[in-house]
C-alpha cells in the first residue's frame, strides 16, 4: 500500500492509478474487505492526509475511480468509501479524516506530499491556479522535480556547500536537499510577498517535522541539523538585495527562464553571485548520469522521478561540454550555477543562451532530461545548464 499512499498524497493522476490490480476477481470477500481497509488507512485516513489534506476535487476523483474499479471486479465496496464520496459530492461535513467540505473555495489552497528519490518526504502548501495573486510561484513546476532528483543522485555537487536558490517558489528543491542534510547553508530567495509567505510556511512545516534537530532563530532563519536555512527577499533588479546573499558556493534555479524581459536582470544577478568573494573548495562531482555516453539515451518505462512515484518515461541525454556526457567541474575557487529549464518556447530558450554569453558567463554543459509525471501526462524536456564565469 506504500505506493498507493505516495500517489494519493502527491495527487498522482487518477487516470493512471490501477486499483483493479489490488482487487482481482478471485479475491475472497474477507480478503477484499481487509485490503480495502488497508487502502483506506494508507490514503484518506493516514496521518499525513489528516493533517495536510489534498484537493477536494482530487479526493472525489480518487474515490470515484476506486469505487468504479472495485465494482467492475465484482466486489462489494467498503461502506466508508461510499459514505465519504457521497458526503463530498453533497458538500456535507467530514465523514473521514483527511476529507473536507466540497466546493471551489476548498480547492484553492491544499497540500501535496512528495516522496523523494532515496527516501524521505516533503509536504507543501500549494495553489491550484497556475497564476495566483499575480505570480506563478505558488505551485510546483516540472524543473524543480528534475533538478532535485539530479542533486539527490549526485550529492557531492552541493554537499557541504553554501547554496542560494533563485526563484524558490513553494520550496520543493531546497527542502528536499536540506532534509537530506546536504548543504551547510541554504538560502531560499524570491520577491513576491505571497511566495515569501508560502515559503516561510512550508519551511517551518517541514523542518519542524523532520528527523534533524530544529531551531528557529527568527521568522526568516532556521537551523536544521548542521544546516543554516535562510529566507530572503531578493529583487533581481536591486543589486543591494542580491549582494546581501552573495556569500555562496552554488546557485540553483528551477523554471525561472520563461520571461525574456527578465533575462537581463536574472543574468546580472547571477553574475554578481558568481563573481563575489572566493567560493569554498568545490571537488569535482561524480555525476550519476555519467554512465551514459555522449549522445546515448537512457530510458526506463517505470522509473522513480522527483515525487518518488512511478512515471511513464525518463530519458537522459548527455551531450555538450564533457567527456562521456559528464559536465566539466569548475576550478576549486570558481562558483557554479545550475539552471533547470523546462522548454516551453524554443526561441526564448535560444535567446537565453545568447544572453549568457553576452553577460560574460560560460555555459559549461547541457543535459537533456525527458520528464513525464505519469503516462497520461505529456512529456516535458527539461534542460540542466551548468554555468560559470567565463575564464580565458
Amino acid at each position: 500500500m506504500e505506493e498507493m499512499q505516495e500517489k494519493y498524497l502527491c495527487m498522482y493522476p487518477v487516470e493512471d492509478i490501477k486499483f483493479e490490480r489490488l482487487f482481482p476477481p478471485e479475491l475472497t470477500y474477507s480478503s477484499c474487505c481487509e485490503r480495502q481497509q488497508d487502502l483506506l488507512q494508507a490514503t484518506l485516513a493516514c496521518d499525513t492526509a489528516r493533517r495536510f489534506p489534498a484537493k477536494v476535487s482530487y479526493t472525489k476523483r480518487f474515490l470515484k475511480s476506486l469505487i468504479q474499479q472495485i465494482e467492475q471486479q465484482g466486489h462489494e465496496v467498503l461502506e466508508e468509501f461510499y459514505t465519504s464520496y457521497t458526503d463530498l459530492l453533497a458538500g456535507s461535513g467530514e465523514r473521514l479524516p483527511g476529507t473536507r467540505v466540497g466546493g471551489e473555495a476548498d480547492d484553492v489552497n491544499f497540500y501535496r506530499t512528495y516522496s523523494l528519490w532515496g527516501g524521505g518526504r516533503v509536504t507543501l502548501r500549494e495553489t491550484s491556479n497556475v497564476v495566483a495573486e499575480g505570480t506563478t510561484g505558488l505551485c510546483t513546476w516540472q524543473a524543480a522535480h528534475v533538478l532535485l532528483r539530479h542533486l539527490l543522485m549526485n550529492p557531492s555537487i552541493i554537499e557541504g556547500k553554501r547554496v542560494v536558490e533563485l526563484g524558490a517558489g513553494v520550496g520543493l528543491l531546497g527542502l528536499g536537499v536540506v532534509l537530506r542534510g546536504l548543504p551547510v547553508r541554504y538560502t531560499f530567495t524570491d520577491v513576491h510577498p505571497a511566495v515569501l509567505e508560502s515559503l516561510q510556511h512550508n519551511i517551518a512545516l517541514n523542518l519542524a517535522g523532520g528527523d534533524g534537530e530544529f531551531n528557529c532563530h527568527e521568522a526568516s532563519e532556521w537551523e536544521y541539523g548542521d544546516c543554516l536555512v535562510r529566507l530572503a527577499s531578493v529583487d533581481w533588479q536591486c543589486e543591494g538585495s542580491v549582494r546581501a546573499v552573495a556569500d555562496c558556493d552554488v546557485v540553483l534555479a528551477a523554471d525561472v527562464v520563461f520571461d525574456p524581459s527578465l533575462f537581463d536582470a536574472l543574468l546580472k544577478t547571477l553574475g554578481i553571485l558568481l563573481r563575489a568573494t572566493e567560493a569554498a573548495d568545490l571537488p569535482e562531482p561524480e555525476l550519476a548520469v555519467a554512465a551514459a555516453g555522449v549522445g546515448e539515451v537512457v530510458v526506463g518505462d517505470e522509473v522513480v522521478v522527483g515525487v518518488g512515484v512511478v512515471v511513464g518515461v525518463v530519458a537522459v541525454v548527455c551531450g555538450q561540454g564533457g567527456c562521456g556526457g559528464c559536465p566539466p567541474s569548475p576550478s576549486s575557487s570558481q562558483r557554479l550555477a545550475i539552471f533547470a529549464v523546462t522548454i516551453r518556447n524554443e526561441e526564448n530558450y535560444k535567446h537565453f543562451l545568447d544572453c549568457i554569453a553576452e553577460h560574460d558567463l560560460q555555459l559549461r554543459s547541457v543535459q537533456d532530461i525527458i520528464y513525464r509525471e505519469a503516462p497520461c501526462r505529456r512529456e516535458h524536456t527539461v534542460k540542466l545548464l551548468y554555468v560559470t564565469t567565463a575564464r580565458s
